[in-house]
């Protein structure tokens, strides 16, 4: 059995070893072993990996700057917030655990990791913003406290000022 002892998550770089990364999604093991380099090289996004002590990638999300139109956000997530047009985010692009991994917290730990980097982040952000494909991966978003938006129910956000987000960062957790 595999356990998430000895992981080390970071930004992907040439160390990393993508070569056996399978999450069963062809199009997300295609991204991670072609296009996540020149991305981060291009500056469109910045990808973290979770990796075993042999540099294996088990996991990985990606993160850029997006902006939100407040209109999408319900009445009462959008009532503090100033009345500007669009609301500064982070999307987490994509995120996968590799096959062997799936459903041992691994994508939780992602989503921690994801969480603390945009808290660090020099840039102003107002949430985690990203994009479900279906109703599995809703519900796991959902599971880590992210909300749907009112006009689009396939894009979630998840405020940097929310409960959850505040106890990571008061733990340090990483």
């Amino acid at each position: 059995m595999k356990t998430l002892r000895g992981l080390s998550f970071t930004l992907l770089s040439a160390r990393h070893n993508k070569a056996q990364f399978d999450c069963g999604v062809p199009c997300l093991n295609h991204y991670l072993a072609e296009y996540a380099g020149q991305d981060i090289r291009e500056r469109f996004t910045q990808c973290y990996a979770a990796a075993d002590n042999d540099n294996n990638v088990l996991g990985f999300y990606t993160l850029s700057s997006y902006a939100v139109n407040i209109n999408a956000l319900t009445a009462s997530a959008s009532q503090k917030l100033p009345r500007y047009p669009t609301v500064p985010t982070a999307l987490l692009g994509r995120l996968a655990v590799d096959l062997r991994y799936q459903g041992k917290g691994l994508g939780g730990s992602l989503i921690v990791d994801a969480i603390y980097n945009t808290q660090r982040s020099a840039i102003g952000v107002w949430a985690i913003n990203a994009r479900v494909k279906n109703a599995s991966a809703k519900s796991f978003y959902i599971k880590y406290g992210f909300y749907s938006f009112e006009k689009n129910q396939q894009s979630l956000y998840l405020p940097l000022h929310s409960d959850i987000t505040r106890n990571i960062s008061f733990l340090n957790l990483l």
